[in-house]
């Protein structure tokens, strides 16, 4: 959503709605004909007409996005689409998918939001965005989903899934299947957290679609707890467990927090290949 429009809302009028997309920007412009005043001499009056200054030529406003859309959250009712199928690198939203998975162990016994959880050497070695996991620290499951869905941390998403599934490979796997349950037909996980791929070609990243994200939205807003942890503009992270100066002051990513009437989530993300 472009920052101009900011300060409109379109919650009071609809049910909360989970979205993946930009408001269209349109740009017009009007044209409109000058026409020359008559000349007068003391002899006769003649009276000339200019012809109408052609109009300049106008491009079109530059795409804000390449596939979008819209729905309403309690019924699954489209508002509004545009190339929703379109396929490409999800980014950081791909921790929504991590969410649920870990979410859904919770749900079994698996894990309980106070289980601690110790980090690998592995989780800290993710780099992008991050709360600066060291090998051996410890947090519980609820502070490292703080930082999945607040700070966006890599590090976190990965500690989360050997917490959840012993290692990456299994834990990946649980979210395509995930995607499969929900109908995500065009979606395919291949991290955790959405990172590209080391030889930086999206195919060989993760892969998702406006409509199968927004199938996800969907069935974590009415299904989940997310809500109170994407709600959130700021947070620290570490607080009580490390030492005061490594403590991280996290600021959620969703800058629309606080800026628009009832926007609470969900996800934000950014690489180069999958753009904002």
């Amino acid at each position: 959503m472009s920052n101009r429009h900011r300060r409109q809302s379109i919650f009071p009028l609809l049910p909360r709605i989970a979205f993946t997309a930009c408001l269209l920007i349109c740009a017009c412009a009007a044209h409109q004909p000058l026409h020359a005043a008559p000349k007068t001499t003391n002899t006769q009056t003649k009276t000339k007409t200019q012809k109408p200054a052609p109009a300049p030529a106008t491009k079109p406003a530059p795409a804000t996005y390449k596939g979008a859309i819209l729905i309403n959250a309690a019924n699954g009712d489209i508002l509004f689409q545009d190339n929703p199928d379109i396929i490409n690198p999800p980014a950081s939203i791909t921790k929504l998918m991590t969410f649920l998975v870990v979410h859904d162990a919770i749900a079994a016994g698996a894990l309980a939001p106070d289980t601690p959880v110790r980090v690998t050497p592995e989780d800290s070695k993710i780099g992008g965005t991050q709360v600066w996991l060291a090998p051996n620290e410890t947090f519980t499951v609820r502070e490292l989903l703080h930082a999945l869905l607040i700070q966006s941390a890599n590090d976190a998403a990965s500690a989360l899934a050997h917490a959840a599934a012993g290692d990456r490979a299994t834990f990946v796997a649980r979210m395509n299947a995930r995607a499969r349950d929900l109908g995500m037909t065009r979606t395919t996980f291949v991290t955790p957290h959405g990172l590209p791929p080391p030889n930086r070609r999206p195919a060989d990243g993760d892969l998702s679609t406006p409509r199968d994200l927004a199938t996800l939205a969907r069935y974590l807003v009415n299904n989940t707890d997310i809500l109170a942890y994407t709600s959130i503009a700021q947070r620290p992270f570490g607080q009580g467990t490390r030492a005061p100066d490594r403590v991280i002051q996290m600021s959620n990513h969703n800058k629309l927090l606080g800026k628009i009437q009832g926007v609470d989530g969900l996800k934000t993300g950014y690489t180069a290949g999958a753009g904002f």
